[in-house]
């Protein structure tokens, strides 16, 4: 899947700055979700 390596340096770096596991979480599960949604849609995010 597209974007997956971006959305893992994202979430890695939440981490780093100390972000709650919850707030890490939650991001990851929007992204998650916006992914899905693009590509049931055929929405090509990286363009």
């Amino acid at each position: 899947m597209v974007g997956v390596d971006a959305a893992n340096a994202f979430l890695a770096q939440l981490q780093a700055r100390a972000f709650s596991s919850a707030t890490v979480r939650a991001y990851a599960f929007d992204l998650v979700n916006v992914a899905r949604f693009s590509d049931e849609r055929g929405i090509d995010v990286a363009r």
